[in-house]
């Protein structure tokens, strides 16, 4: 299996050849929990849409549908198999009891805002989060509004980055995009802040 950096280049010299396909492809199988490289297939792909190979609304709408498949997917392994079989599971997968037992108590004490911020700040717990909210019952339908709201923040702020970086018109667009960067990393910022705030407020009542 190539290393991670060969991966990376391999899906980005296919993302021009088969858009967003690719884009739909690599984002379920990331939020299904298959370590690939995301994040910089969103940034290529908004790149792309800055030269008009690509239409951005599609690119993100791509992105944002086949990563909220994938996290359903997750939830639905994880509400098939339920607690028992996972607990049986789980360390083949890398889910030790240690782990397992402080992620279900994670997302029974902090149920959405843990869903929501797995989506696009703690993006590396997002598959783990997913399995175990439909394993501890979690309302499917609080989880997938919570899940699009979140996984909107994420292909959305990194669509739209990768637009601005691989933009280099000058004059007005250049300062647009400096613009637009600014207020979208105030945007993660704040909201990472307020998350984390309403996190530990919840767990300390």
């Amino acid at each position: 299996m190539p290393d991670l950096p060969d991966l990376s280049q391999l899906l980005l010299d296919l993302l021009p050849r088969y858009g967003y396909l690719a884009i739909a492809g690599v984002a379920f199988a990331g939020a299904a929990g298959v370590p690939l490289p995301v994040t910089p297939l969103l940034l290529a792909a908004g790149a792309l849409g800055a030269d008009g190979k690509l239409s951005l609304p599609l690119a993100a709408l791509a992105g944002l549908l086949a990563g909220m498949a994938g996290d359903c997917a997750g939830f639905g392994i994880g509400h098939l198999l339920g607690r028992r079989l996972l607990r049986r599971l789980g360390p083949k997968v890398g889910l030790s009891e240690e782990r397992m037992d402080g992620a279900q108590g994670a997302v029974r004490r902090w149920g959405g805002w843990i869903v929501w911020l797995t989506r696009w700040l703690l993006t590396p717990l997002g598959s783990t989060v997913n399995v175990l909210a439909g394993a501890n019952g979690y309302p499917f339908r609080s989880f997938v509004v919570l899940d699009a709201f979140g996984t909107a923040i994420f292909v959305g702020g990194y669509v739209a980055l990768g637009r601005f970086l691989g933009d280099d018109a000058a004059g007005p667009a250049a300062t647009a995009g400096k613009v637009g960067l600014g207020l979208l990393a105030a945007i993660l910022v704040t909201g990472g802040i307020v998350g984390a705030r309403m996190l530990l407020t919840r767990r300390r009542g």
